[in-house]
């Protein structure tokens, strides 16, 4: 058995199939996959699958893949590998890695360990700086796998993340491990926020400070007045109240969010028979708005809203009064 270890593969059925895992270890030189036990290190029984399929070579520099040329092809973590005649390019292979054949999925894995006392804390005289000594953070557990080839792994400092990316024979480089660490301390926070962009973009994640910045893509105004959870109710639902602008429906939605109060939209012929107030002309329409406290809305506002959701051709009269008082005469019209 060679004494360097290149990984194993660990062999299932995508199926299911019934058929137990499968741990074959790989060694240096080639390692050929397909369906012939007889020039084949894995042997994978399946019509679909060729003679020859796939191939990795294990190198000191890591282990590769390629296709053979497959009539059915090597998915390299759900991506197809080239086939000849157009190419015969060959990958490297990372820890976790999946390959599947035909029926057959196949992880590669290739793990280190460090010893907890083989780990010191980092001392802040060997960062670049001192702005990213004071950003690295560690945890006490900090463990990562990596390629290596060696069977262990000797690192002064806590192992970076990105160690991982490079190929295997620069995995345990102390000197090399010590750079990244540095970098993974500046850029560690910046790929946190870009990997959770989209909550920036989400009316119900956004930080509270971000709120009136959406409802400027959105054309809405936000008073800062209002409960956080009105404000984000608002820029949620934009979308569907542009959607039906100029309609009634739009309308009475658009006051409630901004007000907390669902209106009565009167319309000229409800308003003949008088029961609803003085009859309208007949491009007009009346909104009652009946509200615990009148100080609470600013009308002002609320007509801006009302011009901006109404008709262009219409006119509106707009009565705001306290609960339960008799919506008989408007206040002043607006045209």
């Amino acid at each position: 058995m060679d004494a360097l270890d290149y990984g194993t593969l660990t062999i299932t059925r995508a199926d299911g199939g019934g058929q137990q895992q499968q741990i074959v270890q790989l060694r240096r030189g080639s390692n050929k996959i397909g369906r012939s036990s007889a020039s084949n290190l894995v042997v994978l029984d399946d019509p679909i699958i060729a003679d020859e399929h796939a191939l990795i070579t294990c190198t000191d520099l890591g282990c590769y893949v390629v296709d053979l040329g497959s009539p059915g092809g090597t998915l390299l973590n759900g991506s197809p590998l080239p086939r000849p005649p157009e190419a015969r390019v060959s990958k490297l292979l990372r820890n976790g890695d999946k390959l599947r054949i035909g029926d057959y999925l196949l992880e590669y894995h290739r793990t280190v360990r460090i010893k907890a006392e083989q780990v010191q804390p980092l001392d802040p005289a060997l960062a670049m700086t001192r702005q990213i000594a004071g950003r690295l953070r560690y945890t006490a557990d900090h463990v990562i796998q990596i390629q290596r080839l060696d069977d262990e792994c000797r690192l002064s400092h806590k192992p970076s993340a990105y160690l991982q990316y490079l190929p295997p024979c620069y995995q345990c480089d102390d000197v090399l491990n010590n750079l990244l660490l540095a970098f993974e301390g500046i850029l560690g926070p910046l790929e946190g926020m870009i990997d959770q962009l989209a909550g920036y973009f989400d009316p119900q994640l956004a930080p509270p400070a971000l709120l009136p910045w959406l409802a400027s893509w959105l054309d809405i105004a936000l008073d800062e007045a209002w409960p956080e959870e009105r404000r984000r109710a608002l820029i949620a639902e934009a979308a569907e109240l542009h959607r039906w602008r100029g309609t009634r429906r739009g309308l009475r939605r658009a006051i409630m969010l901004y007000t907390g109060v669902e209106p009565a939209i009167i319309e000229p012929w409800e308003a003949q028979s008088g029961a609803n107030g003085p009859e309208l002309p007949p491009n007009g329409f009346r909104v009652i708005l009946n509200i615990p406290d009148r100080a609470s809305i600013d009308e002002t506002r609320l007509r801006r809203i009302i011009t901006g959701e109404k008709p262009a051709h219409t006119t509106f009269e707009l009565v705001v009064q306290a609960t339960g008082a008799r919506a008989d005469q408007p206040t002043s019209p607006n045209a």
